[in-house]
């Protein structure tokens, strides 16, 4: 009998000094977990996207680069609930919905009920975000009523754009080009410098992005008098971005963006094997 409680009290001592090993070991998966933690805006502040209590979808820039997302009507690629559309009057007026709710008319004038947001500031004309995706840091969708949060012209969704702050202390930048077919060129870059090291950076972007059109207009005589749904626009963006020795931290931002492109030509598909049947049955 007591060969046995030694027997015991030796195996209950062995299990008491291997349980700090298996929480060690289980600390250290929290850890290398936690260097894939998707940080989010969503809530006006720096969350981890699964501890917050909103739909919403983010989209890294090597996504956007994967998926082939310039600008925000490619966005559907990477969130199926994202849809847009053109109206054939400017290149400047688009239609955002999400979960299919939107605004229905494509006045330019008439404000969107997905709210856009750049850098935190609302955008009040949907057009606005027909500009290129460029030095872009995240791309939020959330979808539902964000008038809490986000406030009115939120009552579809919201599309949170964030672009990449200046950083304080490197000095760096990069340059992409691509060429494709209708003569499609686009380049893009971006430069950072460092002004006073821990205190003042100067960040500036920029994007250009040319195309000929895929729709020739025909004349009443059958002659090719243009084409049409080209692209021809640029955006240059400079930031001034500071932080204090107390802290407190902030960003200078302005921008300009052009767009000269035709856009939305319909493309009519004739059923002619339908009007030879309705001919033969006459």
């Amino acid at each position: 009998m007591r060969a046995f409680n030694k027997f015991l009290m030796a195996a209950l001592c062995t299990t008491a000094m291997t349980t700090p090993a298996f929480a060690q070991d289980e600390a250290q998966e929290v850890e290398a977990f936690d260097d894939n933690v998707i940080i989010v805006t969503a809530t006006r502040r720096a969350e981890d996207v699964q501890d917050i209590p909103i739909a919403v979808t983010a989209v890294s820039p090597a996504q956007l680069e994967q998926q082939g997302v310039v600008n925000v009507q490619n966005i559907g690629s990477v969130s199926s609930s994202f849809s847009t559309s053109n109206a054939q009057t400017a290149s400047g007026t688009v239609v955002l919905r999400i979960r299919g709710v939107g605004t229905t008319s494509n006045n330019i004038g008439f404000e969107s009920a997905v709210g856009i947001f750049v850098d935190g500031a609302y955008q009040s004309r949907p057009g606005v975000a027909l500009g290129e995706f460029v030095d872009v840091e995240r791309v939020e969708v959330l979808r539902g009523p964000q008038g809490t949060l986000f406030g009115r012209n939120t009552s579809a969704g919201a599309l949170n754009i964030t672009n990449v702050r200046p950083d304080l202390n490197d000095f760096g930048g990069f340059v992409n080009a691509t060429y494709g077919n209708f003569d499609h060129m686009s380049l893009q870059g971006a430069i950072n410098a460092p002004l006073i090291e821990d205190t003042l950076a100067l960040r500036v972007t920029g994007a250009y992005r040319k195309r000929d059109g895929y729709v020739d207009i025909i004349d009443s005589a059958g002659n090719s008098v243009g084409d049409s749904n080209d692209t021809d626009q640029y955006l240059l963006r400079g930031q001034l971005g500071f932080e204090t020795p107390g802290g407190i931290s902030g960003r200078l931002i302005a921008d300009y963006s052009k767009s000269t492109a035709s856009c939305c030509a319909a493309i009519e598909v004739l059923h002619l094997r339908l009007k030879q049947l309705v001919s033969l049955a006459l």
